[in-house]
């Protein structure tokens, strides 16, 4: 028998018919594990030195005890790299996305961050997902994902662009003193223009905007160097 075949009869025990595991023979772990309370306690006794589920605890629980493997089926991206990361999140833009954040019959519970609604004015937003409180005023946004709390201004173009958004909101006595103080708003400064080009030579690079000692905020987007940037208010970007 072959290694592939021996690949396919095992998949089969995971709900795969014998053809189809036979064409499928590469499975890989999602890295969910469910246990009993109990048994892990006992599996993480039996060898304190075990630091890996998937290399130690996993393989002595299938030689110790009743172990089963579930077949998920459905969406799942391996977003180890910046470049799949930013490629995952941007085909949520997508008319029919892969994953389907408004599916009725899968719903998608958030935490609850009770911020207010974004406020949009004189902008345009094509093919875009906003989150909550955002303020984006004249700016246009073309097949892009604003994170939260994220401050766009006046004149701005953003295409193909994953913005993180920010953690916390400036007051206005920390904007007047970031002007006082030569520094840039935290946000995305008037007339910057972010457009990912549609040749494939792209680098996936987060630049930090706004950047203080106190917090920043994070914008990942998709570019070719060298970067020229059109703003006021943009402080020395930096390549993670």
């Amino acid at each position: 028998m072959t290694s592939c075949s021996r690949c396919g009869l095992i998949q089969a025990k995971l709900g795969l018919g014998e053809a189809e595991a036979v064409a499928r023979p590469f499975l890989a772990s999602m890295g969910i594990y469910v246990f009993k309370y109990d048994r892990l306690e006992q599996l993480l006794a039996e060898d304190p030195n075990a630091v890996d589920f998937g290399k130690e605890i996993i393989p002595s629980a299938i030689n110790a005890g009743h172990v089963e493997g579930y077949l998920f089926d459905g969406y799942w991206e391996d977003i180890g790299t910046i470049t799949a990361f930013y490629r995952a999140n941007l085909d949520l833009t997508s008319k029919i996305p892969k994953f389907n954040l408004f599916d009725a019959e899968a719903p998608v519970f958030t935490r609850a961050r009770y911020l207010p609604p974004s406020k949009v004015e004189e902008s345009q937003i094509v093919e875009s997902i906003l989150s909550d409180g955002c303020i984006v005023l004249g700016a246009t946004i073309t097949n892009s994902v604003v994170g939260l709390r994220s401050r766009i201004s006046k004149g701005v173009r953003i295409d193909s662009s994953f913005l993180m958004g920010a953690d916390y909101y400036q007051t206005i006595e920390e904007m007047r003193d970031d002007v006082v103080a030569n520094k840039p708003r935290v946000g995305i400064g008037r007339e910057l223009s972010l457009i990912a080009p549609s040749s494939t030579r792209t680098l996936a690079l987060a630049v930090t905007f706004g950047w203080s000692t106190k917090r920043e905020s994070l914008m990942l987007t998709r570019m070719t160097v060298p970067i020229t940037f059109a703003t006021e208010s943009l402080l020395c970007p930096r390549m993670l």
